[in-house]
């Protein structure tokens, strides 16, 4: 054991006003209790280092010791190795690799470190395109250096104590050069203006581009939808329901769903009942970790800066999930127009919401599902100026009280008429802190037969004729319905050209007539607006009511008055 060591004087030390040496003996024979040493080091001054008097040189132009550049590393967080970050990143990439979160931990790193926008936007941008892949194909790459742009500007607002360097003259190119300059040029990459309006002439108009379907039937990426019905009506549990299915890549109530993808839900107002549906679907289905995200603040969607908000929620759930989004719900849609202050009686009002969300749209090419409620006269659709009907692509009308139905009222490109047809359980969540139990309503896994139809509303005769070539067509051609139909069991289902060929046979069309394929669709939305037959694609069927009866329980009632 080393021998103690005898204090003669206090210990050297270092202090501003006391910079002597003092002295220290060792004295083998001296011993020492632990209680004295505690005490000793309680009166023992502590130890300061001078500070270097040489000053650094940062790149910003700031001396070295800044407080202000301090604070800024401290906000940035630790100091990053830029390079190995933007060799990782990668489109849906695991953790901080993923595009959305390099994009800001870089910006962020650069900025702190003095560097001008310009030069961390060209530097981010062009990572970012080569990270892409081939996902980027569908980007829009003007929208997205402008994104980065915001970004970087957005967190030099943030901390105006940060002086990034002021770009060179040399580098300060102008028009044309500015745009070929410093930019990564991806196959389908517009040139980097906010002031080119991008054209598509005729000569190359020659393939037809089919819609990109999320559901096919029901939403399509690049339009908007809204989907209106009274209160109490079922209209969020049913976009709940078209979101789970989507996020999950599982058929929608027999409509195909295309794959897998994202779905951001802006719940502008009840945003804890949004939540227990989504764990009632998890509970009661065992759906895992689904491409979902829940935004439960109000956005004021009447304010331009609300279109960077939107596409920066949508962006951080892609790279969450490492999957695209397709979907964005916004619940309520008039909540929306009120938080700006907004009328949606006004048209003005309504316009600047609307322009918003295209605004969206154009930069990210995601769909739009708006939810509303019907005024007092319900056949009149959502309540409020007409200006978000006229600009929708496509309505639909949620009505009904047991069986709740839903009819595409207005469709840009698209079949009207009945879209399906659900109920609406209860699901127990479970005990609350009182004993008792508390509950949710989400929509039952089948379909129901059909709605009842209005009262009093008679068949045409051409419609009398379909329904009857309809009822010899599966007769002679009619197959069991695939499963995925979800129909009772027992129901037949025919082809178009099957019913088609019979509608000629029995002359409800005329095959040389003008465009028959018109008044075909014509016969087949009036009928399935009235639950008269089902409908799906190109295939058809009587629901099983008309199918026991032979023929429609409704032209049988006509024929008996």
């Amino acid at each position: 054991m080393p021998a103690p060591v005898r204090r003669s004087r206090p210990l050297p030390c270092r202090r501003p006003h006391a910079p002597e040496v003092e002295e220290v003996t060792h004295n083998e024979d001296a011993q020492y209790e632990v209680k004295e040493l505690v005490e000793w080091l309680k009166d023992a001054p502590p130890i300061f280092f001078r500070k270097s008097s040489e000053k650094t040189s940062y790149i910003n132009g700031h001396d070295g010791g800044n407080p202000f550049l301090d604070h800024a590393a401290g906000v940035a967080g630790p100091a990053i190795d830029v390079e190995a970050r933007l060799a990782a990143m990668s489109f849906g990439g695991p953790g901080n690799s993923s595009i959305h979160i390099t994009q800001r931990d870089v910006t962020a790193s650069l900025l702190s470190r003095g560097h001008p926008i310009d030069e961390v936007v060209d530097t981010v941008f062009n990572a970012t395109c080569a990270a892409a892949g081939a996902a980027g194909n569908k980007w829009n790459w003007t929208e997205e250096r402008q994104d980065i742009r915001r970004m970087c500007e957005t967190w030099v607002a943030k901390h105006p104590e940060i002086k990034t360097r002021e770009q060179p003259e040399a580098d300060s190119a102008t028009g044309e050069e500015a745009s070929q300059e410093g930019s990564h040029q991806t196959p389908n990459q517009p040139p980097a203006t906010n002031n080119i309006i991008k054209l598509t002439f005729f000569s190359e108009l020659v393939k037809p581009m089919p819609k990109l379907w999320g559901i096919k039937g029901v939403f399509a990426r690049g339009e908007t939808s809204s989907w209106v019905g009274p209160p109490g009506g079922g209209k969020s549990a049913l976009l709940t329901d078209i979101a789970v299915y989507k996020a999950a890549g599982r058929d929608w109530r027999s409509y195909r769903t295309k794959g897998a993808e994202g779905v951001v839900y802006f719940a502008l107002e009840r945003a804890d009942l949004v939540k227990r549906r989504l764990v009632a679907y998890r509970m009661r289905d065992g759906f895992e970790n689904l491409p979902i995200s829940v935004a439960g603040q109000i956005i004021d969607l009447m304010k331009r800066p609300c279109v960077n908000d939107i596409v920066d929620a949508i962006k951080r759930t892609e790279d969450h999930f490492g999957v695209g989004v397709a979907l964005a719900i916004f619940d309520t849609y008039a909540k929306g127009v009120a938080a700006g202050g907004g009328n949606e009686g006004d048209a003005k009002d309504q316009n600047a919401v609307i322009a918003n969300l295209r605004r969206v749209i154009d930069r990210i090419g995601i769909h739009i599902a708006t939810v509303g409620h019907t005024g007092k006269d319900e056949t009149r659709g959502e309540r409020g100026s007409n200006a978000h009907k006229c600009d929708v692509d496509v309505e639909a009308t949620i009505s009904g009280s047991e069986v709740k139905s839903v009819e595409i009222t207005k469709a840009n490109d698209q079949d009207l008429g009945v879209l399906t047809t659900f109920n609406l359980e209860p699901y127990d969540l479970g005990v609350d802190d009182d004993g008792d139990v508390f509950r949710t309503h989400i929509l039952t896994s089948d379909i129901p037969d059909s709605a009842p139809a209005p009262a009093g509303r008679k068949l045409s005769d051409k419609q009398q004729l379909a329904v009857r070539a309809l009822t010899e067509a599966l007769s002679s051609h009619g197959k069991l319905a695939p499963t995925e139909y979800a129909l009772p069991k027992g129901i037949k289902v025919v082809n178009k050209e099957a019913w088609l060929e019979e509608m000629y046979r029995n002359n409800t069309l005329d095959r040389k007539a003008g465009n028959p394929h018109a008044r075909y669709a014509e016969l087949r939305n009036a009928l399935a607006s009235r639950y008269i037959i089902g409908a799906r694609d190109d295939v058809v069927w009587l629901p099983s009511s008309a199918r026991e009866m032979g023929a429609s329980p409704y032209i049988r009632e006509e024929n008996e008055c």
